[in-house]
């Protein structure tokens, strides 16, 4: 809520995949977010080129970077 994202889509989050707040660049970093944090081995090459569909390398570089850390701090 502290970036402008409202709660009710705070609490769809889980739905995102059909949810219709959500867009396609949103449900790639929430695919990125879920398959990192059940088991990073689950990243595929696929998710990247999702992602690489609406953002930059060093935006994606934080996305990682993001999940990366909230995967260690769990």
């Amino acid at each position: 809520m502290h970036r402008g994202v409202s709660p009710e889509k705070l609490g769809a989050a889980f739905e995102f995949e059909t949810n219709p707040a959500f867009d396609d660049a949103e449900r790639a970093a929430l695919r990125l977010a879920r398959a990192s944090a059940l088991l990073p081995n689950e990243v595929t090459a696929e998710h990247f080129a999702a992602l690489r569909r609406h953002f930059s390398d060093e935006q994606i570089v934080e996305l990682v970077a993001v999940s990366a850390l909230f995967a260690w701090l769990n």
